[in-house]
């Protein structure tokens, strides 16, 4: 390809820049031997955003293959617990609205057995803008938009010149329930009709809900209180309209999900003081008894949690904990038991970038699995890039198993064009500042570098990160 001038573009061109590609939310299939995930643009080249399913095969390499075409905004894709069913979120009713839910049955040769079919669109007219479904597979617990907290309908839309009341309470998330055995789509009870669903987590027998509830929505009620409620769900019509029970507050939302586990831990990662805007994140386990664990925080930051579906049936459970350290991020395996005290500690570690990769922004997943023969096995599913070693985002598999070596896998073939670009070295250095702190980062030097230039100093990270929410005001002088 040329440009204007008759020029040879090179492989990193303005144009391949352009129609870059992002892989995110990757999801491992409930027996371990697939792997779910998403391909979006990087640039929009208009007001309407699309993206696309893949599929791999876990220990398959180079087995991804494109799954949705890309038309629609295919995304937050799931797997129901059958191992068969793909259920995911697009706006393909209407591009560039709200999405509704979607279905296709994935067959035992990885090929899709049925068309993709509308779900929550047969039963629900609003959007559903966050759904998940229930361990036992029996429902799907979905989000939509409500009305005034009155009760009482919109009848016009806003119109834009209109001015914005602050507080004012109107579209909060509700939170509904789909039961698939009987095809009836209930309201989940709660005591509070004026608070806005931010968030939800299914408890491991799918009897009961855990909804994080917000004084209204948006960014800055994200920063007040949040009131943890525990809700019963019942296939008895007479109990459908009790309500729920506060268990528990945070003085701010946490950074992360909630997971309840089986152990009867409810996890989330949060502000190591939690009342700070921005600070160290440590993983928290506390029980409705009121015992209080925590893991890092201190110099080691707790990113991202991800339940590993063990134990949903035992008093012990796993969960994998993305956790950052200096400049290099790894992947713990934390126990939690069920006894007196409550005990959670990190149990193996199965993966480490060791200064030389990175994890693509949380786009990875962990599942333990136990086969007929009894063999339990860990896998690591991780969209993972490194510019040490010149190699693009890509997804990528690991699994782990007793008396077995460690298999490593690439899957996908994404972004190849990187790979012919110019190599720009990168090393990771050390330093230690005035006052002892010991200091890392990442340098990378310009092509053809043979001495001093000009450098570019981007200062980011933690765990030593630290924002209070307190400040003094002082007059002007």
């Amino acid at each position: 390809m040329q440009d204007l001038n008759g020029r040879v573009n090179p492989s990193h061109s303005p144009e391949k820049i352009a129609s870059s590609s992002k892989i995110r939310d990757v999801k491992i299939s409930p027996d371990s031997r697939r792997i779910l995930y998403q391909v979006q643009p990087f640039y929009r080249g208009s007001d309407i955003t699309t993206s696309e399913l893949w599929l791999a095969e876990t220990d398959s390499a180079h087995s991804a293959r494109q799954l949705t075409n890309g038309d629609f905004n295919d995304r937050a894709g799931v797997w129901h617990p059958d191992g068969k069913r793909v259920f995911f979120l697009s706006d393909r009713h209407e591009a560039g609205k709200a999405g509704h839910i979607f279905v296709m049955t994935i067959g035992r040769k990885g090929q899709i057995e049925s068309e993709v079919a509308a779900f929550s669109k047969v039963f629900e007219e609003k959007g559903v803008q966050k759904f998940e479904i229930s361990p036992d597979g029996n429902f799907v617990a979905f989000v939509v938009a409500g009305n005034k907290a009155d009760g009482k309908s919109r009848h016009r839309p806003q119109l834009k010149a209109e001015p914005k009341v602050f507080g004012a309470k109107a579209d909060l998330a509700r939170l509904k329930l789909f039961d698939f055995r009987t095809g009836i789509v209930s309201k989940v009870p709660s005591m509070f009709s004026d608070k806005h669903v931010e968030s939800f987590a299914w408890s491991p027998d799918s009897k009961e809900l855990l909804c994080r509830l917000l004084e209204n929505k948006g960014a800055e009620f994200a920063e007040m209180e949040v009131i943890m409620e525990r809700v019963a769900i019942s296939a008895d019509e007479k109990q459908q309209n009790a309500t729920g029970v506060v268990v528990g507050k945070y003085p701010r939302t946490p950074s992360g999900p909630t997971i309840w586990l089986s152990s009867g831990h409810i996890v989330t990662t949060r502000s190591y003081k939690p009342r700070n805007v921005l600070d160290a994140r440590t993983l928290t386990a506390h029980r409705f008894d009121g015992i209080e664990n925590k893991l890092y925080g201190l110099t080691e930051d707790a990113v991202r949690i991800v339940d590993m579906g063990c134990g949903t049936q035992s008093r012990n459970a796993m969960i994998a904990v993305e956790v950052c350290t200096d400049v290099d991020t790894h992947i713990d395996v934390v126990g939690f038991v069920d006894d007196r005290d409550g005990d959670i500690k990190v149990l193996s570690s199965l993966f480490e970038t060791k200064g030389e990769e990175a994890i693509w922004f949380g786009a990875w997943d962990a599942k333990c699995f136990v086969s007929e023969e009894n063999e339990a096995s860990f896998v690591f599913a991780a969209v993972l890039s490194s510019g040490i070693h010149h190699r693009p985002p890509n997804v990528w598999s690991i699994r782990v198993q007793a008396n077995a070596p460690q298999k490593r896998l690439q899957l996908s073939s994404h972004l190849q064009w990187l790979a012919d670009v110019p190599q720009i070295k990168t090393e990771v250095i050390h330093w230690e500042s005035t006052d002892g702190t010991k200091l890392s980062g990442l340098v990378r030097y310009l092509l053809g570098y043979n001495g001093l230039l000009p450098t570019i100093l981007h200062i980011h990270g933690g765990p030593y990160r630290y924002w209070s929410q307190f400040f003094e005001v002082h007059p002007l002088t």
